[in-house]
């Protein structure tokens, strides 16, 4: 995927988000002023709520993009390597997640990097930050994608490693 449309996956995420919370307050305003007061505080509580979760969602999305390279990170994305089947993006700065929401893991602020085995053949790799673990991406033993899991898991390595974060 590229980052364009992930871009665009994005902003169409934080503007159903100011939308949802925008109603709810306007709900919740006209329920105030209405005989429903105890509906009316309730629909606004939830959208300021909603509100503020989005704003601090938009923040640490934009402060990612920054510490993985702002403008340069859609020539990075292109640049990366793509796992479609983990929707995972990896490029030199980071992991780009995409799928429901988008989610941008800069290396430089990771902890270390982490293989989870189970006793069936599963594997899953994880970024951890602050003690903290994001799936990057998981296979099953037979899912066909053990060489994509390996492939991910050499280019998080490698990325780690030129970092100085542990395993």
């Amino acid at each position: 995927m590229d980052w364009k449309t992930i871009e665009e996956q994005q902003s169409r995420s934080f503007r159903n988000s100011e939308v949802i919370a925008g109603t709810l307050i306007v709900i919740g305003v006209l329920l105030l002023f209405s005989e429903q007061r105890l509906y009316g505080a309730i629909f606004t509580v939830a959208g300021i709520c909603l509100a503020l979760g989005y704003l601090s969602r938009k923040r640490r999305f934009q402060a990612s993009v920054r510490l993985m390279g702002g403008a340069s990170l859609q020539k990075e994305a292109e640049e990366g390597t793509d796992f479609p089947a983990f929707h995972l993006l990896l490029t030199k700065r980071g992991a780009i997640l995409y799928g429901r929401q988008v989610q941008l893991l800069p290396y430089e602020e990771a902890d270390k990097f982490e293989v989870g085995l189970s006793p069936r053949g599963d594997k899953a790799l994880f970024l951890t930050k602050d003690g903290r673990r994001t799936q990057l991406a998981m296979t099953a033993s037979g899912d066909g994608n053990q060489q994509s899991f390996d492939r991910a898991y050499e280019i998080v390595r490698d990325a780690m490693h030129q970092k100085g974060g542990k395993r």
